[in-house]
């Protein structure tokens, strides 16, 4: 296929969009009704009144008109930035709840959308917005992991439904926002027409596998339906017939039983309880509820961990503060209270208890501030990060499906998003799995076979035509992908599962589609700083391409669209490209 060539359509829009923008502005103070206010406002030309309100920089009215373009035959860098940009409504309503993934041994904490970008407002706000970490979902493995925010983005006031599950769970998001389903990442007004199971923040087991078991459905088919017994259900799952049988009980599903038969003894019934236990079978239990064994365990300081700590000598300890020349590695404070601090902790290597190069002298209350937060340190200490579910009780929290109940237009609301870094680019809103909206080449496999023959699509940035290196670019696709096919046979071409690995080669000009919605004040904004000269190119061109089009669909609403020299001085000042009358020219006249 090759070379992808930009195009750009638009989809749809808001009918007769400068008349819904005057009647917002004029609802406010006119004393007419809406229906004499209507009529009026169609029997006129608004084409002068919507060019005052923009002048004035009055456009609250203006974000009552939307429009929805189909982009293809863009780069995946040019994509990134258009995330980035994040003007577009991929976006969630303001009091949506956003539960923070568990920092320390006990308790959550939560967030608002909202409360989450004022925190971008400040210095502060923004160091602080650093350290918080949300829950995010591994794809691969199925379970909840942790996820750090990479920009937090106000996206204006947008049109939102509500989306509330069988399970009293609520959450607003616009249209285009993606949610998890059992049929892949699909938008919300897909999820509307579709109506499949959603994927909410689900149950905490030992492994994830175990989580079937709280699903009654599946439990049924196998105990019921399919007749097994409680042992063939275990050596599923790999857990005890002990444990399948709590749950088929929790879930009343026990089979019924033809209960005592005969008479009763001559003797009576005897039961034996509370009988003495040998000190055999005390000390097997005892070991049983120990630290991780002990389901009622949620973190922190155990016997063991005590244990383990008593044995770094006096003299292991003396040798390291003089090493540090008795200063906390921190705050550089020297002398107080010092303690040893492990770098990597005990309950992810207790190998390393005595190691001298994984201990470490802080003072105390630095070693309190880096308790249970050992991953925000690793860069000072050089360690790699420590896996998330390698502490505490070892439980993962694994996806649970959700049947819809109702999904209901709420009107206008203001709208804010979240970009994280990667590699799970999703997080938990009041208990959804939400992803952002861009094609994937997870679920869009890049194979030669589908392509016949040729290379997947990509784009060539012009700076390399110029250079006269377009032959020796397209010669790099072609090595890429043979290497794409090669890793895609080698994972058994299974689908999305070796197509979400494979893709990693794929490099950013690999080309890609993605729908976009803004409203008109956003749209403003957004030619305003990408129209001009010192704009990326192919994003550039993308936003020429855009205002082409809505030139011809609302051409009084975007009269003077373009970059910020067209309505005045350049707004770049030491930066200009000097071009001002040119560019001014050229989008007037566009």
């Amino acid at each position: 296929m090759g070379q992808a060539k930009l195009h750009v359509e638009l989809l749809r829009h808001t009918p007769r969009p400068e008349e819904v923008v005057a009647m917002g502005a004029k609802l406010c103070y006119s004393p007419a009704n809406i229906d004499d206010l209507k009529a009026g406002i169609e029997s006129k030309d608004q084409s002068a009144f919507v060019d005052k309100l923009v002048s004035m920089g009055h456009m609250s009215p203006v974000e009552h008109v939307t429009f929805t373009f189909g982009v293809e035959g863009i780069s995946r860098a040019c994509s990134h930035q258009i995330v980035r940009h994040r003007v577009a409504s991929y976006c969630l309503s303001g009091d949506t709840v956003i539960k923070g993934a568990r920092q320390k041994s006990r308790g959550y904490k939560r967030f608002t959308v909202k409360s989450l970008f004022d925190r971008t407002l400040s210095p502060h706000g923004r160091s602080r917005l650093k350290l918080i970490r949300l829950n995010s979902l591994d794809e691969e493995k199925q379970v909840f992991s942790r996820g750090k925010i990479k920009d937090i983005f106000y996206t204006g006031k947008n049109e939102v439904w509500e989306v509330k599950l069988n399970n009293g769970r609520t959450i607003k998001a616009t249209p285009n926002h993606r949610f998890l389903t059992k049929e892949g990442w699909l938008p919300l007004k897909d999820i509307a027409r579709l109506r499949p199971k959603l994927a909410v923040n689900g149950v905490t087991c030992k492994a994830p596998e175990f989580a079937l078991l709280r699903d009654k459905i599946w439990l049924y088919e196998r105990y019921n339906s399919e007749n097994l017994t409680q042992e063939e259900i275990g050596e599923l799952l790999g857990c005890s017939k002990h444990t399948v049988r709590s749950w088929i009980r929790r879930h009343g599903l026990q089979k019924e039983t033809g209960g005592l038969h005969g008479h009763r003894p001559r003797t009576g019934y005897h039961w034996t309880l509370n009988r003495k236990r040998t000190p055999e079978e005390r000390r097997r239990l005892s070991e049983q509820m120990k630290g991780l064994g002990n389901p009622q365990w949620k973190g922190g300081i155990t016997r063991e961990a005590v244990r383990l700590r008593k044995e770094i000598s006096p003299e292991l300890r003396r040798s390291i503060y003089e090493r540090d020349g008795f200063k906390c590695k921190l705050c550089q404070k020297t002398g107080g209270q010092l303690t040893l601090h492990h770098k990597i902790p005990l309950y992810a290597d207790k190998t390393k208890n005595t190691a001298p190069e994984n201990l470490v002298t802080l003072c105390r209350e630095c070693h309190r501030k880096v308790n249970n937060n050992e991953n925000e340190y690793a860069g000072l200490f050089d360690t790699a990060p420590v896996p998330y579910h390698s502490r505490s009780n070892g439980c993962y929290r694994t996806v649970k499906w959700e049947e819809i109940e109702s999904i209901t237009p709420k009107g206008i609301e203001e709208t804010y998003d979240i970009a994280m870094d990667g590699p799970h680019h999703n997080f938990v809103a009041n208990g959804f799995v939400v992803h952002n909206s861009q094609q994937s080449q997870r679920y869009v496999g890049e194979q030669t076979a589908k392509h016949e023959g040729a290379t997947f699509e990509y784009v060539i940035p012009p700076s390399v035509v110029d250079a006269g290196q377009a032959e020796w670019f397209e010669e790099k696709m072609q090595t890429i992908q043979g290497w794409y096919d090669e890793l895609n046979a080698a994972l058994g071409e299974a689908g999305e599962k070796s197509q979400e690995d494979a893709r990693f080669l794929l490099p950013n000009a690999a080309e890609t589609k993605i729908v976009i919605t803004m409203n008109a004040r956003e749209l403003l904004h957004f030619f305003r700083v990408r129209c001009c000269n010192r704009a990326q190119w192919e994003i550039r061109a993308m936003a020429e391409q855009m205002l082409v089009k809505l030139k011809e669909a609302a051409p009084k609403l975007f009269v003077n669209a373009g970059p910020g020299c067209v309505t005045g001085k350049c707004p770049e000042g030491k930066m200009t490209c000097g071009k001002s009358e040119e560019m001014r020219e050229k989008f007037l006249n566009m």
